[in-house]
């Protein structure tokens, strides 16, 4: 790690040498900075920007230096504060040694300002937050909702705008545009390192909050935590409706046997992503909870006969199958799955019971010997073939 400042007093320049690891004596505005493009993954402007002539060419001198993921922390005051309206309708700006209206300041800020100066700079303005600001208490709303600055009183002022008058200094994340902060998270994901997924989710700024919401539930699923996983994937639906998270959350219901509540959201996810194998599936499952075999065999079929993904239907459409007595229209989807995963041997021995049950017994026993030749010991299989031979032997005859 490096640490670095830049400071335009001398004295303190000096002061910082002692604790950074690289210190720039100079104004920021007049200077060429030392540092390579891309260099710094954080970059703090405290209280700084409205000090500078030209705050946002100052910015984007800087924003050369940022790392394409990295962010700049920027706070400043707000010159919405109320106490600063109800002086101007007073008739009244005084400059203080410290505040808002500090002598050295000669730039002014809002939230809206701020926001603009941020992109002007050529930078995203991620997130801004009060950084502190006052108690209502300290400015309340008239009783009928109304705010009043000295002589002046503004009406049908909303909760938002109430806090922006009690905001004294905002604090903003600025981040280079068009960057997918969310990407290394989304990679641990797919990797299966779900408790990375979480962290990085956790720790990125300035991104969407029904995405990040949406890669949270997803690792706790996979990580067996489903009342967690529940919670995160309704506060990102709340947030923002998207067909993937609704698909994925009625799932989970479905692993959580919470079927009747995931059927009608099962149905709407499917209307609205008709190829959503997964989906589909778990509405399958849904269906045989209501004794709906018939439907539930179609859905088992269709998402099966689609790919080779979804390994864990295979059972539930068998035992389907099994009820209806259709198990002759079963037989080419197992086929067709022993055969895309020739070293799954219980996949092989539920296609071998499904020929024996079928009556075809030596399509079976070929099966049999293919599954003994890679696992000799493969106990359903060894079962099968004794149900075989033994359906197979002659009737005794009393002597």
């Amino acid at each position: 790690q490096e640490v670095a400042g830049i400071e335009i007093d001398p004295k303190a320049a000096a002061l910082a040498r002692d604790v950074l690891d690289h210190v720039v004596q100079g104004n920021i505005e007049e200077m060429d900075l030392p540092f390579p493009e891309n260099y710094f993954d954080c970059i703090i402007c405290g209280d700084v920007l409205e000090h500078l002539v030209e705050p946002a060419a100052a910015l984007r001198k800087l924003a050369h230096m940022l790392a394409p993921d990295g962010i700049i922390i920027i706070s400043a005051p707000n010159v919405r504060f109320h106490e600063v309206i109800s002086m101007l309708v007073s008739g009244g700006w005084t400059y203080m040694d410290a505040g808002i209206l500090d002598a050295t300041h000669l730039r002014f800020f809002t939230r809206s300002a701020l926001a603009a100066m941020i992109e002007e700079a050529g930078l995203e303005a991620a997130e801004i937050h009060p950084l502190n600001m006052q108690n209502p208490s300290h400015f309340p709303r008239n009783p009928d909702g109304s705010l009043s600055f000295s002589k002046l009183t503004l009406h049908d002022v909303s909760d938002a705008e109430h806090q922006d008058f009690l905001v004294y200094q905002y604090v903003a994340l600025a981040c280079k545009p068009g960057v997918d902060r969310l990407a290394p998270a989304r990679d641990a994901l797919a990797q299966g390192q779900n408790e990375a997924a979480l962290s990085l989710a956790a720790e990125a700024v300035g991104v969407d909050e029904c995405a990040r919401m949406g890669i949270v539930a997803k690792a706790f699923a996979r990580m067996g935590q489903l009342d967690k996983a529940d919670r995160y994937y309704r506060e990102a639906l709340c947030i923002r409706h998207e067909a993937r998270l609704a698909g994925e959350h009625a799932i989970l219901l479905v692993a959580m046997n919470r079927a009747v509540e995931a059927h009608p959201l099962l149905e709407a996810a499917l209307r609205e992503m008709p190829d959503n194998d997964a989906v589909r599936g778990a509405l399958g499952l849904a269906l045989i909870t209501e004794d709906r075999n018939e439907e539930a065999f179609a859905h088992f079929r269709a998402a099966l006969q689609s790919g080779f993904e979804h390994t864990a239907l295979l059972r539930p459409f068998l035992a389907t199958a099994r009820a209806l007595g259709r198990l002759e229209d079963a037989e080419p989807i197992f086929a067709a799955f022993a055969d895309f995963y020739p070293g799954d041997m219980d996949i092989a021995a539920d296609h071998m019971a499904l020929l024996v049950a079928l009556g075809r017994v030596q399509e079976a026993r070929e099966r049999a010997d293919i599954i003994l030749m890679l696992n000799p010991h493969h106990e359903k299989t060894l079962a099968l073939l004794r149900q075989i031979d033994e359906a197979a032997e002659p009737p005794r005859t009393a002597p």
